[in-house]
């Protein structure tokens, strides 16, 4: 069972270049929701625009932002 600061830190690690099955599981998650979102046709097509985004750091970036702006809300 992984609690939520584990599964906070994995996240961070995948989106920092870890490999492995967490990263698979991201990949995976992703491809579905860019799929949902009409992003992509298909869920290959998702996993490979979300290995883009991950291996060129822009996911990292991302959510870097995110975080900072959540704390200047709080």
């Amino acid at each position: 069972v992984v609690d939520s600061k584990e599964s906070a830190q994995r996240l961070n690690d995948v989106l920092q270049g870890d490999t492995g099955p967490f990263r698979d599981m991201v990949l995976a998650n992703a491809a579905g929701a860019l799929v949902a979102a009409d992003h992509v046709e298909s869920l290959r097509e998702g996993v490979e625009s979300a290995i883009m985004a991950i291996d060129s750091g822009i996911a990292f970036d991302t959510l870097t932002n995110l975080i900072k702006l959540t704390n200047q809300l709080d």
